[in-house]
């Protein structure tokens, strides 16, 4: 799983509606900070951590809701495989699109904020694009269940298959997704260390930043 530490940039935050609230409250002030000069930074020019770190709670939002449900189905799909002909529709829950809201808001939003981060952004493409296609193979594996053997179109793809070829290439997408946040967190990272020591030196607060890192 991937998870941010903001310590000092979001603060502490609470659950549901007020976490969210909270967040585009943030992400409103710190976009209002923005001067043109900013948005145009040269290309290899030091990124505000503050913002970057502020967009990638978009990102971290879509991978660690989205898996939960994708993981469920790849372990119940992986279980009825075992159970063979003792298996049932009723044993698969479906992936239903609420579970992919988060990645569908990142990929809406994300590209909206700044600064520009068009690897991260394309990464998130991708693995909502591999994470709809791994529901949708959910789907038909638990349909197959509940199907009679002549209903079935002896033409189609096997779901077991098509199941198996989807898991594989949304795990690559999510690998993918991955690097690029953590890539951005270890810059952000870095960036709040230098600012901390610059500040105040290597005191308490930054030996403290630094193993959090």
């Amino acid at each position: 799983m991937v998870f941010i530490g903001l310590i000092g940039l979001v603060g502490p935050m609470a659950c549901g509606d007020a976490t969210q609230e909270l967040r585009n409250q943030i992400g409103e002030r710190l976009q209002q900070r923005l001067t043109p000069d900013d948005a145009q930074k040269p290309s290899g020019a030091p990124l505000p951590p503050e913002l970057v770190a502020n967009k990638l709670i978009l990102y971290v939002d879509c991978v660690n809701t989205s898996r939960v449900p994708l993981y469920a189905g790849f372990r119940q799909v992986s279980a009825a495989e075992i159970a063979g002909k003792r298996a049932r529709a009723t044993d698969i829950d479906p992936v239903l699109d609420e579970s992919l809201e988060s990645c569908s808001k990142a990929q809406r939003e994300g590209p909206l904020l700044q600064p520009p981060l068009p690897e991260l952004e394309a990464a998130a493409a991708t693995y909502l694009a591999r994470a709809r296609e791994l529901a949708a193979a959910i789907g038909a594996v638990r349909a197959s269940l509940a199907e009679k053997p002549a209903a079935q179109d002896p033409h189609a793809t096997d779901p077991k298959t098509r199941f198996a070829a989807a898991f594989t290439r949304w795990d690559e997408s999510r690998q993918a997704l991955d690097a690029e946040i953590d890539a951005r967190q270890a810059e952000v990272d870095a960036a709040v260390l230098a600012e901390v020591e610059r500040r105040s030196g290597k005191g308490l607060e930054w030996h403290a930043r630094d193993l959090m890192r």
